[in-house]
């Protein structure tokens, strides 16, 4: 009784007692905690063992404490993280614990605090990959599991976690999706590279024994610097095979390089010779060149001429033999002006004195008697006898009758000339005058009489004869015309002078006005074209009324002109502007979307700044018109280049299914489908018939691979070409991609499970027929959906609208509305076909001139761009990034309705919805790139 007296309270038999004396023990006494840290451990109240572990402040005493095979740990692993989270420094606390703790200790501790930023650092400093996958499993943030998940590496692990996340865990599935994908694309690089190296080893042991050729260094050289790229590793197999065949190969091209060294030698031979050829040639060359400047008039200067010949002669004949057939040519040109030069001189006096005899006859009366084109005949063949060579001085004989021929020519030309001109000019002077009796101007028709008169006085022979009976003719009917016509005149013109007088107070508009005016004043200059008496009165009076009735005409178009003006001017720079922009851009490697977005905004600029002027305007519309032109003939080129490179793409595939070595013709066939994801796109018509075709003989190819593989490596290979395909089919549920490949993925993998279905395990099928069930379930509801009598309405009826939106907008004379809509028979009142008829309406509206065209177009952009963000949204694409922000205040505006979406998969019908949402947007067609943008959209979800 009385031991227990004295005995201490926190030994006391009551816990309420034991807890309250622990409350007054501290750590800092070693005492006090060799007492504390017995009671937090095997004190048999959870309570107490509890507040002797929260009277423990020490962390180092916590962290012995927790080492202590019988303590609890998860109190003190709470504690400690409690502390973690309370800590002004933590990072200070997470090193020291770290240091002291193993790391599964850690991640219990770390997990415990809200820091995600201790999270990473953890998590990052982990090695064990079974820790990472628990961590990525756990109930912990998605960021931290992330980051768990981002750092395991092991291949057994990954696919485990795969499977394990694949239903409940969307965001750890697609990493470790991806994860296993990048492994998988390693392996097949890394065995592409040995594949390579493979077929290096191959090709240099082929030209080691092969024929020679005239690359073979040039290859071997390449094949060599291939080989020494490669790691260790991957030539390893190969390396010493490889080093004999490479040693042949640099002897053989050693005594290749011998060989063409004396070819090389007797070349040099021949060009020395050929190089003496060139020196000779140019000698006779210069003695030719001297020759024809000199005059050879002396019999020992012809002698010397005579002996040069027969010097180059002898020269040429030591080298004939070597020369080229270029040099023998020169050489017989060269000989042969030398001849003539020699001719030449023996017979330049017998040529002289001829020409000295004629000239001498010009001076006779016969000679003069000639024409001026006989006697020219006649200076001329003389001339052409002579021959005298041009670089020789022409005598004065020679130059007289250069003299002559010149004087003869120009009298000639002279005579030609002035009867043609007068000829021509009474002709068209008769004309003329025809004309004008024909119209009844009688004042002009009788100056021009005049004038006609004097034109006949200047024209000689018989030609003049039917020129004047042809101007009796018409004087006649001048004479006729001025009898009657003074009569008519004078009450037409004061008509017009009442008519004008009326719009002077008349009220319409100035446009209309001006144009009245115009008439009138047209009809006056018309009658007083064949007024014979012209009253100034009368004129006065009309003139008088004229410029009254313009009056308000002038103020309005004052105004109209300078709006016009400015219209004009920023056409101008639109206009400049796009004409620098495409003359910079490089159409072979520049980004021709982007050209056409540019291209689609500078046309909705040119149509904003109307009206203008209608000379200047249309002329720079055409110009305007061939800049676009230009741009879409580049864009025709480059889609058109694109569907020739799949054209081609397509017939090498057609080529590989009839191939012998099917497994060289499947890698082909790898390749020959990079190229058609580099070639680009082309026209929308085609891209998907011709993807269809190469498709169909990859698949024939790749089926031949396939039955000529052995049974476990296809039954192997049919199991993960299945789980591939069922892996595709369950993302269509997240979201709806591709639907018409996946269908054709279907049909090719039922027919796989039918080929392979004894080899294949009951889960893997049902695996894949409930994901395939999945899509089908999807595509048939979208077909009943499409195939709907009010849907095909809707369509139909757009397509109407979309005609004279056409119309409208290429600004040419269009039928009238009602034809248009001729066939127009909507009836539903459900909320799309309301818009197809409000879509109508605005149309109309436009066509009437009721509204104005660029709100509407700016508008159909700002609801079309909102259907591709929606659609893009949905589909769990990215936007461009210019609409980035768009999409932020789209999502932010419809914050709560995108909560309840996500937790809803997006289907077909919603897609097709969307689609048809367009069909109500007016001028929906008129912004290329964002219809282009959104027919890309439904294309990647149906095709």
């Amino acid at each position: 009784m009385l031991s227990n007296f004295f005995k201490p309270k926190w030994q006391h038999t009551n816990p309420v007692i034991r807890l309250n004396a622990v409350k007054s023990l501290s750590d800092e006494s070693n005492d006090q905690y060799l007492i504390l840290s017995g009671l937090a451990i095997r004190d048999p109240d959870v309570n107490v063992r509890q507040a002797a572990i929260a009277q423990i402040m020490s962390i180092n005493n916590l962290i012995q404490l927790l080492k202590d095979p019988d303590a609890n740990s998860s109190a003190i692993e709470t504690r400690l993280a409690h502390e973690l989270s309370n800590d002004s420094n933590p990072h200070a606390l997470f090193e020291q614990l770290s240091s002291k703790l193993e790391t599964t200790v850690m991640w219990r501790i770390i997990s415990q605090t809200p820091s995600q930023e201790l999270h990473a650092t953890l998590i990052n400093n982990i090695k064990d990959q079974s820790l990472l996958v628990e961590v990525a499993t756990s109930s912990s943030p998605v960021h931290t599991r992330k980051i768990a998940a981002e750092r395991i590496s092991t291949p057994a692990l990954l696919e485990q976690l795969l499977k394990a996340t694949k239903q409940n865990d969307k965001a750890i599935y697609r990493i470790m999706r991806d994860k296993c994908n990048e492994l998988r694309e390693h392996t097949k690089q890394q065995q592409a590279l040995r594949d390579r190296a493979m077929s290096i080893f191959e090709q240099v042991t082929s030209l080691s024994k092969g024929e020679w050729f005239p690359l073979y260094p040039a290859k071997f050289e390449a094949l060599s610097q291939e080989w020494n790229n490669f790691s260790p590793s991957v030539t390893q197999e190969f390396q010493q095979p490889f080093s004999d065949a490479y040693d042949t190969c640099q002897k053989r091209i050693q005594t290749i390089a011998a060989q063409e060294a004396e070819k090389a030698q007797e070349l040099l031979n021949m060009k020395l010779a050929r190089e003496k050829a060139d020196t000779i040639l140019q000698q006779l060359q210069d003695f030719t060149t001297c020759a024809e400047a000199t005059s050879y008039s002396q019999q020992d200067e012809i002698a010397a001429l005579t002996k040069a010949q027969e010097s180059f002669q002898h020269q040429w004949a030591s080298i004939s033999n070597t020369a080229s057939a270029n040099q023998l040519k020169t050489y017989n040109q060269l000989t042969q002006a030398l001849s003539k030069i020699h001719s030449h001189a023996l017979s330049a006096d017998s040529k002289l004195n001829a020409v000295s005899e004629f000239l001498s006859s010009c001076e006779q009366n016969s000679f003069k008697k000639k024409t001026v084109q006989e006697q020219l005949k006649q200076a001329n063949s003389i001339l052409e006898q002579t021959a005298w060579p041009k670089n020789l001085e022409r005598p004065d004989v020679l130059q007289q009758l250069d003299s002559a021929i010149t004087k003869l020519t120009s009298e000639k030309q002279l005579l030609t000339q002035k009867s043609l001109k007068i000829t021509e000019k009474l002709r068209l002077q008769l004309a003329q005058l025809e004309r004008l009796i024909e119209k009844g101007e009688v004042k002009t028709a009788e100056k021009e009489s005049r004038k006609t008169i004097e034109l006949l006085s200047q024209i000689k022979g018989t030609a003049k004869d039917n020129f004047e009976q042809q101007y009796k003719g018409l004087n006649t009917r001048i004479e006729e015309l001025k009898d009657w016509q003074g009569y008519a005149v004078t009450p037409k013109k004061e008509q017009l002078c009442a008519d004008m007088e009326g719009l002077i107070n008349a009220e319409i508009l100035p446009q209309e006005k001006a144009k009245k005016i115009k008439q009138l004043q047209q009809q006056w200059k018309l009658l007083d074209a064949t007024d014979p008496f012209h009253s100034q009165a009368i004129w006065k009076r009309f003139k008088t009324a004229s410029d009254k009735a313009y009056e308000p005409c002038e103020v309005y178009f004052s105004s109209q002109n300078e709006s016009r003006r400015y219209n004009l001017q920023q056409k101008e720079l639109i206009y400049q502007e796009v004409a620098a922009y495409l003359q910079q851009i490089d159409w072979q490697a520049g980004d021709w979307r982007a050209v056409e977005q540019i291209i689609q905004a500078a046309k909705q600029e040119w149509r904003r700044f109307t009206p203008v002027d209608r000379n200047p305007g249309q002329a720079l519309q055409t110009k305007f018109n061939k800049l676009l032109l230009d741009a879409e003939n580049h864009f025709q080129a480059l889609k058109e280049d694109s569907m020739a490179a799949k054209e081609k793409l397509i017939a090498d595939a057609q080529a590989l299914t009839t191939a012998d070595d099917i497994v060289d013709a499947a890698e082909q066939a790898k390749k020959l489908q990079k190229n058609w994801k580099e070639c680009g796109p082309t026209f929308h018509s085609q891209e998907r018939k011709l993807w269809k075709a190469f498709r169909v003989h990859c698949d024939i190819i790749f089926q031949r691979l396939h039955d000529q593989t052995p049974s476990r490596e296809a039954a192997y290979a049919a199991k993960v070409t299945l789980n591939q395909v069922t892996d595709e089919l369950a993302g269509f549920e997240d979201a709806p991609l591709h639907t018409a490949q996946k269908i054709e993925s279907i049909t090719a993998a039922r027919q796989l499970v039918e080929a392979f279905k004894e080899s294949l395990t009951a889960k893997d099928i049902e695996r894949f027929n409930k994901a395939a069930n999945y899509v089908e379930q999807q595509t048939n509801a979208l077909q009943r959906f499409a195939e709907h009598t009010d849907n095909h309405q809707l369509q139909e009826h757009s397509a109407l609208c979309d005609l004279l939106e056409t119309h409208l907008l290429d600004n040419s004379a269009t039928e009238s509305k009602q034809d248009f809509f001729e066939h127009w028979h909507l009836q539903k009142n459900t909320d799309l076909h309301e818009k197809i008829r409000n879509r109508r309406s605005l149309i109309e509206s436009i066509a009437s001139g009721e509204s104005e065209l660029e709100p509407l177009l700016s508008n159909a952009d700002k609801e079309l761009r909102e259907i591709c963000i929606r659609l893009e949204i949905a589909l769990n694409l990215p936007s461009p990034s210019y609409d980035q922000a768009l999409r932020m205040e789209y999502q932010m505006q419809r914050l709560q309705k995108a909560l309840e979406q996500q937790q809803q998969a997006v289907n077909l019908i919603d897609i097709k919805k969307l689609e048809f949402e367009s069909l109500g947007i007016p001028f929906r067609k008129a912004n290329e790139s964002l219809n282009e943008r959104f027919q890309d959209l439904i294309n990647t979800v149906f095709n």
